[in-house]
């Protein structure tokens, strides 16, 4: 026990009252108990001192009663039952951890000298957070019993067979290079390799037994999911997308062509869920991981909702059609608006001005880094995009209208 603790114990014990508590400090007695009852002390101060000090008794029946007739309410007569038979001590042990995995996996300042003033490199958790996320990668990747490796590149780890590996990792090397090409901090070093996962999976057994080992996993370590729904939306379709592991199912695609851009949207996906750490708009989440296609095919195809794959279809001239089509008609979401699409509701129009828009603000890689920052330290997307772009948002919409019609 520290000093602090034998300086509180003493004076919460002998302060006051010694007449009664000048015994030696042994586990209470349920008359000891009585007689504290009987100087006032009330309910809560004597279960502190049942937790210092502990029980010479079982609380049965019989001594539950004796604590009942004291005042104690059956809730606290609960509560000293379990000091009494050491559950009390467990819940606290588990609290404990709990809290301390919580800790560990809050966003951690800077470290100095690492980058330019104001900008973090990569995702800003903790060491310890990153090797929580990959050590439950690895906890599911066993237990799903799916023939899989691991693979590396500097920001992703690829999780696949060796065959699908061969098709894909050098697609993510060159996407991950070519974007360390365009952008600065912090969109250059977008994720760490330790908490982002891509998963591609050759077969539907295989990506079912990986859902089911992910979520039974996910319970276990008490992470919940906004939808009650999300178990069976990932079970029924052909992907599920998380901020640190993206898992699709390739017998679910028809050609190969949709496989390479649906490994290129997850990259995009997981680089912009984490930088802007779980604040970015849906449409920029969705957006950035077609502008990622782009980069490496020319055009996008990949449309999602929240648990799975929605649609799939079209190039960079039937989207630029579609935008184009709304904006001659009148008909474009206005910028505020589609910074406020959800995902979960999106319709396919609605996901070509989410591409064309962010296609249009990432195009001025500076800037759009600075956006990135503002959002990630918990300004709001709008407000932040107007201060760093420097137009209100009508001059802005002009702009990006103007892009469009390129």
């Amino acid at each position: 026990m520290s000093m602090r603790m034998l300086v509180a114990t003493f004076l919460m014990l002998f302060i006051g009252l010694s007449s009664v508590l000048a015994q030696e400090a042994g586990p209470l007695t349920i008359q000891e108990i009585g007689k504290l009852r009987l100087a006032r002390k009330t309910h809560a101060q004597i279960i502190e001192i049942i937790k210092e000090r502990g029980l010479s008794f079982e609380v049965d029946e019989s001594n539950a009663a004796v604590l009942r007739s004291m005042g104690f309410k059956p809730a606290d007569v609960e509560l000293i039952a379990r000091i009494a038979d050491g559950r009390y001590e467990q819940d606290m042990k588990k609290k404990a951890e709990e809290e301390a995995r919580l800790e560990a996996e809050k966003p951690q300042p800077p470290k100095a000298g690492t980058a330019p003033a104001g900008v973090t490199i990569g995702p800003r958790i903790s060491e310890g957070a990153h090797e929580t996320i990959a050590k439950r990668a690895m906890r599911i990747k066993e237990a799903s019993n799916t023939l899989t490796k691991v693979f590396n590149t500097e920001t992703v780890t690829l999780i696949a067979s060796e065959k699908t590996s061969k098709i894909h990792l050098p697609n993510l090397k060159k996407l991950e290079a070519d974007l360390r090409k365009r952008f600065g901090e912090p969109t250059k070093t977008g994720t760490d390799k330790r908490s982002a996962y891509i998963v591609l999976l050759d077969t539907r057994y295989e990506y079912e037994n990986w859902i089911k080992a992910m979520f039974k996993i996910y319970e276990a370590d008490g992470i919940t999911w906004q939808s009650p729904e999300a178990f069976n939306m990932a079970i029924k379709g052909p992907a599920i997308l998380t901020p640190t592991m993206t898992i699709v199912d390739l017998s679910g695609l028809t050609t190969d062509e949709q496989r390479v851009h649906y490994s290129a949207f997850c990259f995009g996906y997981l680089y912009s869920a984490q930088l802007m750490e779980g604040r970015s708009p849906d449409a920029v989440v969705n957006g950035f991981g077609n502008v990622c296609e782009v980069v490496l095919f020319g055009k996008p195809m990949i449309r999602v909702n929240s648990y799975a794959m929605r649609e799939i279809g079209g190039d960079a001239a039937a989207w630029t059609g579609v935008v184009r089509d709304r904006l001659s008609k009148g008909t474009i979401s206005s910028i505020d608006k589609i910074l406020r699409f959800s995902t979960a509701s999106m319709e396919s129009h609605e996901y070509c001005e989410a591409w064309s828009l962010t296609q249009f603000l990432s195009s001025t890689p500076d800037l759009y880094n600075r956006w990135i920052q503002a959002i990630r330290d918990k300004e709001k997307p709008l407000d932040a995009l107007l201060r760093i772009y420097g137009k209100n948002e009508a001059a802005l919409t002009k702009d990006w209208h103007r892009f469009v019609g390129k």
